[in-house]
């Protein structure tokens, strides 16, 4: 029953292929011998000779620095002059390194999966602080494993899938516009969908952090995008349904009011959801009294009743409220520096107004520290709690009384409020489109990129990238910066004109295959199943993690570059 309408393999998975590695192979190794991890001068040679007699080596050179731009000439010239077809390389911070080298390697006609890299920083075994010899010992069995490795490869067809030169984008705030228009700008289709009734998403009831109003710049943004005639704008709408792969994926749009459903094609997605504030019922009144408002609701009176707001005698901020706690542990990153801005704003008003901020810690990180200098030079009170004693807020009559315990002096301080004003959490509501397109979440419910560092936009699938709150909380400069961030990311795909497909990958033995569907249960990216009767794994949407490999029963499922001989043969190398 499992098995039983599972599906037929995708068409999107095949194309033409560019050939199999059948070429003799001649196996170029380059050791980086910079001053960071450093190979004792006396055992150079030694180390290099014992690797050129392995077989299939052609070449083995020392260089000063690999990943220096003379350094990465020194191997384009040595593959050209030498014929290599496969490179063993010694360096460090692979994970840093290793596109480096690849992208130098397609340059030069070799497919990448036909790199090996060996970390230089596990062969320091001097623990003494400060040591950076390299033990050539070690070092030099680990490079004989890379070279058994790299030998034994069996032929590895890959083919090249032309990629739909379009966007899809899911969010029409003011990041997903960003990227969209970007996108646009460079000649691109794309494809906007946003499920509310107009573009600008709740940015258009901010304001920036140094106090200009977003309406009149959101305006304009949302006039381009609905101007631009590369750019499709699909509202009151949201994505129900996404399949393909990187350069092609195909995903259903359906109209919320007519309920009709559209089949487009693209290449890449852009996921720009945004975030909600939480709503704090329960929380110090909120609800039971209409002056206990959110921080939002609060900045929105702000804008229409001024003259009614510059009355008031004292206003309390609340900060953290539904956050930094153990449901939501997280810093919403913006609330401190909102909160201030509506203080000060209160204080232009009326110098006489007491404001009061209680927060646990102020985090108006970079030049926004210059606000809570300027509120604390106009007069406005921090007080800090502690989180095991929040504050307590009780209605007494027309106004409402605040009592807290400072966490620096020790005493209970009361305060009699006409408006109480909490600065709520930052809430994601990612969990449906993360199913629909097969993305991460971090432990909070934010999308979760990548690498930090390194892929700040992309997740796992650099096809599909991110912006705004919906992958944490953050300023609107900041959401701007990543949407064109992302919008390069995706220009890099878009350009290329195909992606390959093949390389490592899952392949299924169909005489070994039981139909036991433990392969369907184990992939985390939802690729196997069952066509006549045997299990098939898609290349093109395969990742290659290999959990279908180590949970398959009948060992009927291989994965390419990691088969049973070329591993065993790698221990082999490494052991001799």
């Amino acid at each position: 029953e499992v098995a039983t309408g599972l599906g037929q393999p995708e068409a999107i998975g095949s194309g033409p292929e560019t050939g199999e590695i059948e070429e003799e192979t001649r196996l170029g190794v380059f050791l980086c011998d910079c001053p960071v991890y450093q190979i004792p001068s006396d055992q150079i040679k030694p180390l290099i000779d014992k690797v050129t007699s392995c077989s299939g080596v052609v070449l083995a050179e020392s260089v000063g620095t690999l990943c220096t731009e003379k350094g990465k000439d020194f191997i384009s010239k040595k593959i050209k002059d030498n014929g290599i077809n496969r490179v063993v390389v010694t360096a460090c911070a692979l994970t840093i390194r290793r596109a480096m080298f690849e992208e130098l390697l397609k340059k030069e006609g070799i497919k990448p999966i036909m790199l090996e890299m060996v970390d230089l920083s596990d062969h320091v075994s001097d623990v003494e602080e400060g040591s950076n010899k390299v033990n050539v010992f070690s070092l030099g069995a680990e490079i004989e494993g890379a070279i058994s490795k790299l030998v034994k490869l069996p032929s590895i067809p890959v083919r090249n899938v032309p990629v739909v030169p379009s966007a899809l984008v899911v969010g029409g705030g003011v990041s997903g516009m960003t990227y969209a228009l970007t996108l646009a700008d460079q000649g691109y289709e794309v494809v906007l969908v946003e499920k509310r009734a107009k573009l600008g998403g709740r940015a258009n009831d901010f304001q920036t952090w140094n106090g200009e109003s977003v309406k009149p710049y959101i305006d304009g943004l949302t006039n381009d995008v609905q101007k631009h005639p590369r750019i499709k704008i699909y509202l009151e709408s949201e994505v129900v349904e996404n399949k393909g792969h990187k350069g092609n994926f195909v995903s259903v749009i359906s109209d919320n009011k007519t309920g009709k459903t559209e089949e487009i094609n693209h290449g890449v997605i852009h996921l720009a959801v945004g975030a909600q504030e939480f709503k704090p019922e329960g929380y110090y009144g909120y609800g039971e009294n209409p002056n206990v408002m959110t921080l939002s609701e609060f900045q929105t009176e702000l804008s229409d009743k001024k003259e009614e707001l510059s009355k008031i005698r004292t206003a309390v901020f609340i900060q953290c409220v539904g956050s930094r706690d153990q449901d939501r542990p997280y810093c919403s990153r913006v609330c401190c520096t909102k909160a201030i801005m509506s203080a000060l704003e209160l204080k232009k008003m009326n110098p006489d107004i007491n404001v009061v901020v209680l927060h646990r810690d102020i985090r108006t990180y970079g030049l926004k520290e210059r606000l809570y200098q300027e509120a604390l030079a106009s007069g406005v009170f921090f007080v800090r709690y502690d989180r095991a004693t929040p504050p307590i807020v009780e209605s007494q009559g027309d106004t409402l009384e605040v009592r807290v315990k400072d966490f620096v002096l020790g005493n209970e301080l009361i305060f009699t409020a006409d408006r109480v004003v909490l600065s709520t959490a930052t809430v994601p509501n990612n969990t449906e489109i993360s199913r629909i397109f097969s993305v991460d979440l971090d432990d909070n419910g934010f999308f979760a990129e990548s690498h930090t560092k390194l892929k700040p936009v992309e997740f796992y699938n650099d096809a599909i990238t991110m912006s705004g709150s919906a992958h944490a909380p953050k300023f609107l400069d900041e959401s701007i910066a990543q949407a064109k961030a992302a919008a390069a990311s995706a220009m890099g795909i878009l350009c290329e004109g195909f992606v390959e497909v093949g390389g490592i990958v899952a392949v299924v033995d169909r005489g070994k295959c039981a139909v036991c569907c433990t392969c369907v249960r184990a992939c985390p990216f939802d690729v196997p199943r069952i066509v006549d009767g045997v299990s098939f794994i898609d290349e093109a949407l395969c990742k290659g993690c290999g959990a279908c490999v180590a949970e398959c029963p009948g060992k009927a499922i291989s994965l390419i570059q990691y088969e049973e001989e070329v591993l065993l043969g790698r221990c082999r190398a490494c052991l001799a």
